[in-house]
C-alpha cells in the first residue's frame, strides 16, 4: 500500500518553477528596513482616525418676519370739497358801516344849518364825520353848502350818489339808495323829500343845493345871493336849470318855506 502511495506521489510531483513564470509572478513580502544596529525600523502607521467633519455652515438666514396680510384700507380719491353756497349777506359786516343817512335842518339862533346824520349797522344814529373809525378825535363834518346828484357807471351797473360839499370845501358822496328822509323825524318836509327822491332825485339835489344860500340859512350873503339862494352872477342853479330838471321857481320856493317851518330848533329863543 505504501508503495502504491509513493508511486502515486511521484506522478504528482510539482513541475519546475519555470513552468509558472509566464502564468504567475511570485510576490515577495516587503521587508522592513533595517537600522544600522540591525534592528528593524518601525514604520509609523498612518493615523487613520477620521477627523470630525464639520458640516458646511449655511448662511444664517435672519428670521423671517411674517408678512402682515392685513389689507391696507384704500382711501378713496378725495374729490375737492365744494363749500356750501352761502346766500350773500347784504348786511354790512362792520359796526361802522353806513346803512342809512339823511339831511337834517337845525336852527341855531337865527340861522338854519344843514348837516348829515348817519345810521350804522349797529343801529346807532349820529352826525357824519370823515374821521376814521379808530380815530379818538371825530369832529362833526361842517354844514352843507352844495349838493349834486350823480350817476356813475361801473361795468354794466349804474350807481347813484348825492355828492355834498361843506363849508370847508370838503367833498363826500353818499349812496342815493341809502337816503332815508324819514330817518330822524316824520314831518311834512321829510315826506316831500321822500317823494322827490323817488320821482326826481336830480331836482331834489338842486333844491337842496339852493337852500344853504337862501335868506334864512347860515351861508346866505346879501351881496352874492338872492333871497331864494340863487347867485346874482347866475352861476350854479338858476330858474332855467330848474325848469330843465322838471321843476320851477314857485315849486322850489314852496320847498324852501316847508324846510324853514320844519327845521329843528337848538338853543336860541
Amino acid at each position: 500500500m505504501d508503495k502504491f502511495l509513493l508511486k502515486s506521489n511521484k506522478g504528482l510531483e510539482a513541475p519546475p518553477s519555470s513552468q509558472f513564470t509566464h502564468a504567475h509572478t511570485a510576490v515577495t513580502p516587503e521587508k522592513a528596513p533595517v537600522t544600522p544596529s540591525g534592528q528593524p525600523t518601525k514604520i509609523p502607521l498612518k493615523d487613520t482616525t477620521l477627523a470630525p467633519v464639520t458640516p458646511s455652515r449655511e448662511p444664517t438666514k435672519s428670521p423671517q418676519t411674517p408678512k402682515d396680510t392685513t389689507p391696507v384700507p384704500v382711501t378713496p380719491s378725495r374729490q375737492p370739497t365744494k363749500s356750501p353756497q352761502t346766500p350773500k349777506d347784504t348786511t354790512p359786516k362792520s359796526v361802522n358801516s353806513r346803512t342809512a343817512w339823511d339831511v337834517i335842518y337845525v336852527k341855531l339862533g337865527e340861522k338854519i344849518q344843514m348837516h348829515i346824520m348817519c345810521q350804522r349797522s349797529n343801529g346807532k344814529i349820529g352826525p357824519f364825520t370823515s374821521a376814521g373809525s379808530a380815530s379818538k378825535n371825530r369832529p362833526l363834518w361842517e354844514a352843507i353848502s352844495d349838493c349834486e346828484y350823480k350817476v356813475e357807471k361801473t361795468g354794466k351797473a349804474l350807481k347813484r350818489f348825492f355828492v355834498f360839499t361843506n363849508s370847508d370845501n370838503e367833498v363826500e358822496k353818499f349812496r342815493a339808495d341809502l337816503m332815508n328822509p324819514l330817518l330822524m323825524v316824520v314831518n311834512v318836509f321829510g315826506q316831500k323829500c321822500a317823494a322827490m327822491l323817488i320821482s326826481n332825485p336830480s331836482l331834489l339835489a338842486a333844491y337842496i343845493s339852493l337852500l344853504p344860500n337862501s335868506e334864512n340859512f347860515y351861508n346866505f350873503k346879501a351881496e352874492t345871493h338872492h333871497s331864494n339862494g340863487m347867485r346874482k352872477d347866475r352861476k350854479g342853479v338858476t330858474a332855467e336849470s330848474l325848469g330843465e330838471l322838471g321843476g320851477s321857481l314857485d315849486d322850489y320856493e314852496d320847498f324852501m318855506r316847508v324846510a324853514v317851518e320844519n327845521a329843528a330848533t337848538v338853543g336860541g329863543d
